[in-house]
């Protein structure tokens, strides 16, 4: 081997090196941010939940007319119907 690629030999892997030691300070960060929530941390505690309503008129197994839950299909004018 000459010297020229050994030089080139050795440039490729301190390059690689640094790759893997960048990308796993990537994903050490991630994972320190993700973790907690992944594990069940109660994540962000500013948000209200959603007020819930209930209908009267939808019982269970009931829809609503206009309701198929196909968006194409509630949407007038659009869908196979024309």
């Amino acid at each position: 081997m000459s010297t020229a690629a050994a030089a080139l030999a050795k440039k490729r892997v301190r390059r690689q090196k640094q790759i893997v030691v960048v990308g796993s300070v990537v994903l050490l960060a991630l994972l320190g941010y993700q973790l907690p929530r992944l594990l069940g941390g109660r994540g962000n505690e500013t948000l209200a939940p959603a007020p819930v309503t209930a209908s009267s008129d939808a019982g269970p197994g009931r829809r609503l007319a206009g309701r198929s839950g196909c968006p194409s299909r509630d949407r007038p004018g659009r869908g196979p119907a024309g």
